[in-house]
């Protein structure tokens, strides 16, 4: 099954799994009494392949599917992790689990795009798919299969949307029914529309984030792995001496919002929407707290590096695009001054 011979003084060992050669440098050098340790890691080897399951092109979308996660997502954070589960959950509605991969076709892609489409925001849309074509890519990568069923004409043209936010009687209705129903759920939105960050990272908090002392809040963006130091501001601080009270008793590693994870927080926001029947279910998300919360600073007229550095964007750039409605606003003063009827 494996093969051990020497190669520049050293000892080697070659062996095939999964239709692909492997070679692996011992690091020992090429003597008899090194020649039982190399042995030895051979046997090691041997083993390893009996017990691992032999993948192929006839090899089922289930089992592809706990191969990507164990070999490609273990490390991965939680969020990445919940975003592929949401995608291939998905797709599982379309495609029989026990379906062999070669067997998918552009056809099963079409339908889970047009499918979806009717279910999730365009933004969602792109992210599962995203996350589809990832595991396809790994599947032509590890020659499991030749070509990825998705195809560049499947895949949605982003169009460049105006950003929304929320309105404010809808806020109001939305803040004031979480509040009365589920106190958690009211308290996490707030965090949110307060804090400007994403959902995945706000849930992910600990007591251990919060520095009273220094009136920080140290926060780990989980879509780049930077850190940040959110100031705990006066209103800020206010809310969560009101509504987090034993937070300084806590142990320190205790979550936040433990009990909430980012799928049941979504659920519960999709019925809030429905029990207040907002018109376009589509409209407002999670991620919508974020965009208020960075609007409203542009519009206070907020440096753009600072609103930057509160939202953790790497590049300015990305922060630009909340600054649309402040440009219209002042255009539109402009040209109320400049061509002011006499």
């Amino acid at each position: 099954m494996a093969s051990l011979y020497k190669r520049r003084n050293k000892w080697h060992i070659s062996y095939y799994h999964n239709g692909k050669r492997y070679q692996v440098n011992t690091t020992l050098n090429a003597n008899k009494t090194n020649k039982i340790k190399a042995l030895k890691i051979k046997k090691e080897i041997e083993e390893y392949i009996i017990q691992t399951p032999v993948y192929s092109h006839s090899s089922s979308l289930r089992e592809m599917i706990a191969k990507f996660k164990n070999d490609c997502l273990t490390l991965k954070s939680k969020s990445h992790n919940h975003l592929f589960n949401q995608s291939i959950r998905h797709f599982l509605k379309k495609v029989d689990e026990e379906i062999k991969i070669e067997d998918i076709s552009q056809t099963d892609i079409a339908n889970y795009i047009n499918s979806l489409s009717l279910k999730v925001s365009d933004e969602t849309l792109d992210t599962y798919i995203r996350y589809l074509k990832m595991f396809f890519n790994w599947l032509v990568e590890e020659d499991y299969i030749t070509r990825s069923p998705i195809r560049k004409k499947h895949i949605p043209k982003k169009t460049k949307k105006n950003i929304i936010t929320f309105e404010n009687d809808e806020l109001f209705k939305i803040l004031e029914t979480a509040k009365n129903s589920d106190i958690n759920y009211f308290k996490l939105l707030k965090m949110l529309l307060m804090t400007g960050q994403r959902p995945a990272d706000i849930l992910n908090l600990r007591v251990l984030n919060f520095d009273f002392e220094n009136k920080i809040i140290n926060i780990s963006i989980s879509k780049t792995g930077k850190e940040i130091k959110f100031p705990l501001y006066d209103d800020l601080l206010n809310f969560i001496d009101e509504y987090f009270q034993d937070i300084h008793k806590a142990e320190k590693s205790e979550f936040i919002f433990k009990g909430l994870t980012l799928e049941t927080a979504g659920q519960k926001f999709r019925r809030l929407k429905n029990n207040l029947k907002i018109e376009n279910p589509k409209k407002y998300n999670l991620k919508t707290f974020r965009k208020t919360f960075a609007t409203n600073l542009a519009k206070s007229g907020m440096e753009k590096t600072k609103i930057a550095e509160l939202l953790g964007h790497e590049s300015v750039k990305t922060t630009m695009k909340y600054y649309s409605d402040v440009a219209v606003e002042s255009l539109r003063k402009d040209l109320n001054k400049l061509l002011k009827s006499n």
